[in-house]
C-alpha cells in the first residue's frame, strides 16, 4: 500500500488515492483520508478560514442521518453524490446502477440477533462496521430522465409559522421562548429552560436562525454534555447545527460562514464535534420538520 500524508490530501479538490483492493490496506486507507482531512479542516479554522468546514456541513444537510466520518468519506469520494445507496438497495427502490459505476466506500454496521437481558426479546445488536460499497444517484441509468425527489419542499420567504412550530415543540420538551430587548449585536440568549429572542431580529429567516441557534445550547450545551468544552467548540457545534438544518429546509444562511471562523478549535475539539453536530441536528431537524421524504432519510448509511 502506497504511504499517504497529509501533503497529498486537500479539502479545495477533494484529492484521494486509488483504493486498495486488500480489505484491511482499504480499511487503513480510509481511516487515514478521514483523519487527514479532519486534520486539515481544523487547521483551516485555526487560521482564520471556514470554506473546508462549510462544505462539509453541506454533508450533513443532504445526509441529515449519516455519520460524520460517512459524511466526510462522500464528500471526499465523490463531491457532486446527492443520495447513495448499495447495488441492491437501489434495485429494491426500482432503480439501476449504470455499468461501470465507481463504487462510494462507506462504514456499515456489523449486526447480530442478540436476547434483550430485560424483554427476552431478540433484538439486532451492532457488533462492528466494515467499508461496503455505495452508489451515488448520479450512477443510476435514468438519473437524467427520472432524477430522484428532493426531500424538504421549498420554503416561502416568510418562515413565522416554522418559527412558532419550534416554540411549541420547544415548550413540550421543557424550554421557554420569550422575546425582549437585548444588547446591540446579540440575537438570542439561552439557559437549560429559557430562550430569549431579540425584539430587534426584523425577518422571520434570522428569527428561525438564531432560534435553532439557542435551542441547540439549551438542548446540548449544559450540564454533564457541555463538561470539558471550549466556547469554541460550543458555538461552532451550535452554529454547525443550526446551519445544517436551515439548508436542509431550504434556507440559504451566510451568516455563519463569518461567525464559525471567529471560533477557533484544534482537530481533536474538531474531531468530536462533528459528531455531536449531527446528532444535534437531528434534534432541530424534529423542531421544525413537517413530513419530509422519509424513505429517502431512512435510507442514509448511520455507520
Amino acid at each position: 500500500m502506497e504511504t499517504q500524508t497529509a501533503e497529498r490530501v486537500t479539502i479545495g479538490s477533494y484529492t484521494t488515492f486509488p483504493v486498495p483492493k486488500e480489505p484491511k490496506a482499504r480499511e487503513e486507507h480510509f481511516e487515514l483520508l478521514a483523519a487527514t482531512a479532519i486534520d486539515m479542516l481544523a487547521a483551516e479554522l485555526s487560521k482564520g478560514y471556514s470554506e473546508g468546514f462549510l462544505k462539509l456541513l453541506h454533508y450533513y444537510a443532504r445526509y441529515p442521518t449519516y455519520s460524520a466520518r460517512n459524511r466526510l468519506l462522500i464528500m471526499l469520494q465523490r463531491p457532486e453524490a446527492y443520495r447513495v445507496a448499495g447495488y441492491v438497495k437501489w434495485q429494491s427502490l426500482g432503480k439501476q446502477v449504470e455499468k461501470g459505476s465507481k463504487a462510494i466506500w462507506v462504514w456499515s454496521p456489523l449486526r447480530k440477533k442478540q436476547e434483550d437481558a430485560v424483554t427476552g426479546e431478540m433484538t439486532d445488536r451492532i457488533y462492528g462496521y466494515k467499508l461496503s460499497a455505495v452508489f451515488a444517484d448520479a450512477d443510476l441509468e435514468d438519473a437524467k430522465t427520472n432524477p430522484l425527489p428532493t426531500i424538504w419542499s421549498p420554503l416561502p420567504d416568510d418562515v413565522q409559522p416554522l418559527v412558532d412550530r419550534a416554540i411549541e415543540r420547544l415548550k413540550d420538551e421543557g424550554i421557554t421562548v420569550t422575546y425582549k430587548p437585548l444588547k446591540t449585536g446579540v440575537q438570542g440568549t439561552a439557559t437549560k429552560d429559557r430562550i430569549t429572542l431579540s425584539t430587534k431580529i426584523s425577518d422571520s429567516r434570522h428569527r428561525l436562525a438564531s432560534l435553532l441557534h439557542e435551542s441547540a445550547h439549551s438542548m446540548c450545551h449544559f450540564g454533564e454534555t457541555a463538561k470539558g468544552k471550549t466556547d469554541g467548540q460550543i458555538e461552532a457545534e451550535a452554529e454547525g447545527s443550526c446551519w445544517v438544518v436551515l439548508h436542509c429546509i431550504g434556507i440559504p444562511y451566510s451568516f455563519s460562514a463569518d461567525y464559525i471562523r471567529s471560533h477557533g478549535i484544534t482537530a481533536d475539539q474538531l474531531r468530536a464535534s462533528l459528531t455531536v453536530i449531527g446528532g444535534i441536528s437531528r434534534c432541530l431537524l424534529k423542531l421544525v420538520e413537517d413530513e419530509p421524504n422519509k424513505e429517502l432519510v431512512d435510507n442514509n448509511y448511520a455507520a
